[in-house]
């Protein structure tokens, strides 16, 4: 059996119906709401992503699993700190720019004050990548915290129309878990107390 029709068959045992109610592609796609749901909300440390480019072009694309920026550096170096865009792109009384250590977030593209053509700078960056998507394998998010990954699947089947009174305690309940998971990773990011693991290759 895949973890996908695993998934569902859960689903369906805490709704009391079987397949023919709620089939494996109705409620695949709640699962896949699910994902979309945590991605908006959760920031955790299975979360982080590790990658490297070497760039020469200020503006380069972001990892395609791309969420949110953890922590930015020169590779070997110091890191480089964030800078919201108008005060990047707004000069210094000299008519230059104080951009040097700083980089900005445009889209999808990461803008970095060090970085010039005829130069190539190794880049490191830390992000908050995608919750994997459940196929036939379990991901992370299945073997750690199934609980709330079952809660939120259930959140996203309400909206089709789902009459059960243990909604709201099954969304109370995933919200409660989200926050606390994010309060303990920052807690920990906080202490120095996160490991991560480092993975290679180029951005995008």
């Amino acid at each position: 059996m895949t973890a996908i029709v695993d998934m569902c068959d859960k689903v369906r045992l805490w709704l009391n119906e079987g397949a023919e109610v709620y089939p494996n592609d109705m409620v695949t796609t709640w699962v896949n709401g699910a994902n979309e749901l945590l991605n908006s909300e959760l920031r955790i440390a299975d979360m982080i992503q590790i990658d490297t480019a070497t760039v020469t072009d200020p503006r380069v694309t972001l990892p395609s699993d791309w969420i949110e920026a953890d922590f930015v550096r020169v590779v070997g170096g110091r890191p480089l700190v964030f800078k919201n865009r108008h005060d990047f792109y707004t000069p210094n009384d000299q008519g230059t720019y104080d951009n040097r250590g700083k980089y900005t977030i445009v889209g999808k593209y990461i803008v970095l004050g060090d970085a010039g053509v005829s130069t190539p700078l190794d880049i490191e960056m830390s992000y908050y990548g995608d919750i994997p998507v459940m196929e036939n394998d379990d991901t992370w998010m299945q073997t750690r915290y199934p609980l709330m990954y079952l809660f939120a699947t259930l959140e996203v089947g309400s909206l089709y129309g789902l009459e059960d009174d243990r909604m709201v305690m099954w969304k109370d309940r995933r919200v409660e878990m989200t926050q606390k998971l994010n309060d303990a990773h920052m807690k920990a990011k906080a202490s120095g107390s996160r490991l991560s693991f480092k993975s290679r290759g180029g951005f995008g």
